[in-house]
């Protein structure tokens, strides 16, 4: 597909997002001090207080002085890996058994590149020319979709965020279609196996 009817078929998509629903209950503070260091202040629940101090047993032998800056910073770490393979992983089931690959099944190798290539943000372009840049919910998408004859290459795969994915898939197939698919689908996963 040539960058003219790329951006035609994106022409209906929404120059702004809404704002995100959950906004937290009790207000966190992130101040910067400097151009590395950064102060935060927020509140934690009591689980939440536990699970920092259990960490900090754990990590006892690695942090001795039980600093929780670097608590925070080693635990991110290890979120962000976990997340990141399950995310760039294959993909299996609840029960471990992996789901036979589809012709939109975007295998891991493409998905590591096309998040590298995009940086992890949403690429739908505004008329005029900003980036979304969005990091919420982002969701590969064939640019030329697999029900009109497309690929699964780095090529013809990008990031969108759920709403302009969502957006140009009804300006590419009508909204009626993408609900009745997004009905389907939900049948799908909620039928006893």
């Amino acid at each position: 597909m040539d960058a003219n009817s790329d951006a035609a078929r994106h022409s209906s998509l929404p120059e702004t997002l809404p704002p995100i629903a959950n906004t937290p209950k009790v207000r966190t503070r992130v101040e910067q001090l400097s151009a590395t260091r950064f102060t935060l202040q927020v509140t934690l629940s009591g689980a939440t207080h536990d699970k920092l101090r259990r960490l900090q047993e754990l990590l006892a032998h690695a942090i001795p002085d039980r600093d929780i800056a670097e608590v925070i910073d080693r635990s991110f770490d290890a979120l962000i890996d976990r997340l990141e393979r399950r995310k760039f992983g294959a993909n299996a089931t609840s029960n471990g058994k992996r789901r036979p690959p589809t012709m939109r099944t975007v295998p891991a190798r493409v998905k590591k590149a096309v998040f590298d290539r995009d940086g992890g943000a949403c690429t739908h372009r505004f008329d005029d020319g900003r980036l979304c840049h969005s990091r919420w919910k982002t969701e590969f998408d064939h640019i030329v979709p697999v029900a009109k004859g497309g690929r699964t290459t780095i090529e013809n795969v990008r990031l969108l965020c759920r709403a302009h994915n969502q957006a140009a898939a009804e300006a590419e197939f009508g909204r009626e279609h993408v609900e009745r698919k997004k009905s389907e689908r939900r049948s799908l996963e909620t039928a006893p196996n």
